[in-house]
């Protein structure tokens, strides 16, 4: 999924409406779905076919607070990942540096470990890299399902100097956002 930073970079805001539930993304075709509070992220769009479902949160003076996005490729190496995941999690998460590496050769792993989001067995990564001049953290679960990966990225700026509160409540959101992923069989 080497257009992750790519499709992050081309998101372009879309009205949402604003409510105080959280509410769930839901694509019943894919089987996928996701969970955001919607009074403070909206629904974007991005010119990369590969994802499926991405989202932006805004400051109230426009500046990006976060973003996730959600993205879903078929992979000729998927099926030898499904059932034995974590034995692949550094083969994984290496590719995954390699990437990022390409457009940031300095970019860092922070951390890559195995987690469950939605009941599925997914790798969770942490990693920094600096995109068109701006300092982003990002976190990743990474999971395949049959000949698909499935990719969930979310990040944010850094230093913070929003309004709404400290890095710490950014990365919780975050935090929530990823484990309120659910990919069904």
């Amino acid at each position: 999924m080497r257009r992750f930073l790519t499709t992050l970079l081309t998101l372009m805001v879309v009205a949402a409406p604003t409510g105080a539930d959280p509410v769930r993304f839901h694509n019943p075709v894919l089987r996928l779905s996701a969970t955001y509070d919607d009074t403070r992220w909206h629904v974007v769009k991005s010119a990369d076919r590969n994802t499926v479902f991405g989202i932006i949160w805004k400051s109230l003076h426009g500046d990006n607070l976060a973003f996730c996005a959600l993205q879903m490729a078929e992979t000729p190496d998927a099926s030898r990942f499904r059932g034995a995941l974590a034995s692949h999690k550094d083969d994984i998460t290496l590719s995954i540096m390699a990437d990022l590496r390409r457009m940031d050769p300095k970019a860092e792993l922070i951390e890559s470990r195995m987690a469950s989001v939605g009941g599925r067995d997914v790798i969770r990564i942490r990693r920094k890299a600096s995109i068109e001049g701006t300092l982003l953290f990002i976190e990743t679960v990474e999971t395949f399902r049959g000949s698909d990966e499935i990719r969930f990225d979310c990040g944010y700026p850094v230093p913070m100097t929003d309004e709404v509160g400290s890095r710490s409540a950014t990365e919780q959101e975050i935090d929530d956002v990823l484990n309120g992923l659910v990919i069904n069989p």
